[in-house]
């Protein structure tokens, strides 16, 4: 009897102790495929793959000021130089100046100088009412793109590209105005620039209109004077793969501060789940378990002031928000996985349809069996 007690007692033990697991195991969180959908001022980007990726299809620009280069090239059709003996006016108008042609060659090279962080070159589309364009830019797989718009009433945006030899490539329009700020040397130039700055006017060759803009050994900076726009606008359509994501900025005394100007969405595109909402202004930890897929990319307007819009599915192997502590974790739980997919809310349905046609049989059974009244 006794050792019958004991048994049953330890049969009972490891019986709770397995439902106490079961239940543990069902109430943990786990990687969940999420789509999160966010507006923000600043985002810092890893390109994953095999292959770069264009993280930039083409972004409309009043303005294009480039730092941080090794080397600009283009082929011109005409060019003019402005007379260095007078100084120019501002960048966006070089004021009035004389203009010398000079015979352009087949190509037009401009190399920054000694301290090629301190050159910089802002290309201005000359006709009126004519945007330049930022042309496919290209990332390498493991190397990172920040893109960061200015929180200001004019709309700029800076991007960063962090890695080996970036490249981008910039549509001047028709005819642009290049502005040389500080010493470079330049290719179809004689004499060469006098002073530190030097204007120059292009007409690209219709058969190469693109200019070609090559960073430094691991970094390229582009800032964007942006035209004006009230909507949406899409700067990249195909899906890009990222290994990792940054929404934080740097705060006027150095602290980090979260780049999340409206409220983000966070979905569960695989189970029928409720979305949840991250409010402005909190921090949201995103790590992918592989890749996350980077599905929107756009510009748009946040309170008259330029933002980064963007819309990202994959498996979240982290996926928390909060003040500072990121104390809410938006994973789905084993349990919450189960009993929300699609799959066994069909079985269950089903389940409970067949339990129903088997009451009813054994309803319609017991009524025939009844014994009738004499």
């Amino acid at each position: 009897m006794t050792r019958t007690v004991w048994i049953g007692g330890l049969v009972l033990i490891l019986a709770l102790l397995v439902l106490v697991l079961l239940v543990w195991y069902a109430q943990a969180p786990t990687p969940t495929r999420v789509e999160v959908t966010m507006t923000v001022s600043r985002v810092r980007l890893v390109v994953g793959g095999d292959r770069p990726s264009p993280v930039v299809d083409a972004i409309g620009t009043l303005s294009a000021q480039l730092e941080d280069f090794t080397q600009i090239s283009l082929r011109a059709a005409t060019l003019q130089r402005a007379d260095p003996t007078r100084i120019p006016g501002s960048i966006k108008t070089p004021g009035k100046t004389v203009w010398w042609p000079r015979d352009a060659d087949s190509s037009l090279t401009i190399t920054a100088g000694t301290l090629p962080m301190h050159t910089r070159v802002t290309i201005r589309p000359l006709t009126q009412g004519s945007d330049a364009s930022l042309k496919r830019l290209f990332v390498q797989p493991g190397d990172s793109a920040i893109f960061e718009a200015s929180g200001t009433a004019e709309p700029l945006l800076d991007i960063l590209l962090l890695g080996k030899d970036p490249i981008a490539r910039i549509d001047p329009g028709p005819h642009a105005n290049v502005w040389i700020d500080n010493a470079a040397t330049v290719s179809s130039i004689a004499p060469p620039p006098a002073t530190a700055s030097e204007w120059l006017r292009v007409t690209p060759a219709p058969q190469q209109p693109l200019i070609a803009v090559k960073g430094r050994d691991d970094r390229l900076r582009i800032n964007l004077e942006l035209p004006p726009t009230d909507g949406l606008k899409a700067i990249q359509n195909e899906p890009i793969p990222v290994t990792a994501i940054d929404i934080t900025r740097q705060g006027t005394h150095g602290q980090a501060l979260s780049a999340l100007l409206e409220p983000a969405t966070i979905d569960y595109p695989d189970v029928d789940a409720p979305s949840n909402r991250i409010p402005a202004g909190h921090f949201l930890r995103l790590e992918p378990d592989g890749v996350f897929e980077l599905l929107g990319f756009g510009l748009t307007r946040v309170d008259g002031h330029a933002a980064i819009a963007l819309r990202l599915s994959g498996l979240a192997r982290v996926a928390r928000s909060g003040t500072r502590d990121f104390a809410d974790d938006h994973r789905l739980s084993h349990f919450e996985r189960w009993s929300r997919h699609v799959t066994w809310q069909v079985l269950a349905a089903l389940g409970g349809a067949l339990g129903a046609v088997v009451a009813l049989l054994a309803g319609i059974k017991s009524l025939r069996t009844e014994p009738q009244d004499p």
